[in-house]
Formats: structure tokens, sequence, C-alpha cells
């Protein structure tokens, strides 16, 4: 297990097509992260597999920032905790949350979610439980987008 304290990651920007992140367990605690693009705790796009992968995160909140120039058409964000955009493969992974905060702002767009964020890839087998606080973030468990080619299979 990887214990990690005051977190401001990602743990991984990427996993390319043939890479993967497998049979892991992190704890993240205790951190306040700001964010202003897309970001996830674990790897912000996923092209490869994930598999295994259990996060647990507590006493911790997110800080959804887009700078006051750009306009709300600029300014959708994706959050994930597994991964902000997915179009590989995350299998059999959890995530739990407790005491888990999101802020957003006036004119942010923001989605978090926390196995993938945006998926256009394949979901299967994954679970999460607890809470997240949110006043104007829009939050999911799975997914908060699935597009046309995503698949969310249990």
């Amino acid at each position: 297990t990887m214990y990690i304290r005051n977190f401001n990651g990602p743990l991984l920007g990427r996993i390319s097509e043939s890479g993967s992140l497998r049979n892991i367990n992190i704890v993240i605690e205790n951190s306040t992260l700001n964010v202003t693009e897309a970001f996830a705790f674990v790897t912000v796009l996923n092209s490869g597999v994930i598999e295994n992968v259990n996060v647990t995160i507590k006493n911790s909140s997110v800080n959804v920032v887009i700078p006051s120039e750009v306009t709300e058409a600029e300014n959708t964000t994706y959050i994930g905790i597994l991964s902000a955009v997915n179009s590989g493969t995350i299998k059999d992974c959890s995530v739990s949350c407790s005491s888990m905060s999101i802020t957003g702002y006036e004119h942010v767009n923001g989605y978090i979610s926390c196995i993938a964020s945006m998926n256009a890839g394949h979901i299967y087998g994954c679970e999460t439980q607890g809470e997240m606080l949110t006043d104007t973030v829009d939050t999911a468990g799975i997914t908060a987008e699935n597009m046309e080619k995503g698949i969310i299979e249990k």
C-alpha cells in the first residue's frame, strides 16, 4: 500500500496504449488541490490498462479554479480519481472517499467522477463508495460522461 499525504499529483501523466498500472492500493490523506485543467489522482489520460487499483481518499479537498478570463464555453474541466479521460481499459478497480469536498466557481463546468470523468474506453468490474460533497461541480460514481464508444459493465 502506498500512503500519500499533502498530495499534489497526479501520480502519472499518461498511460499509453502499451502501458499498464496493476495491483496497487493507494491511500491519499489530508490533501488540498487547486485544479485549473483536466486532472486525476492516478493518471490524467489512460489509453492502456488500469487493473486492480484501489484508491482511498480521506480528509481532502479539490478546488476547481478557472481563470476569470476564460469564457464559459472554454472551461469544461474533467477530474477523475483514477483517470480524467479513459480510452483504454479500467478493470476491477475501486475508489472510496471519506470527507472529500469539491468546490467550483460560478463559471466552471466541472465534472468529477471516481473511476473516469470521461469514458471512451471500457470500464468493468469497478465500484465506488463514500461521498463527495460539492456545490457547483457535477459528480458521478463511475463516469460523468460516457461517450458513444464507451462501455461500462459489471
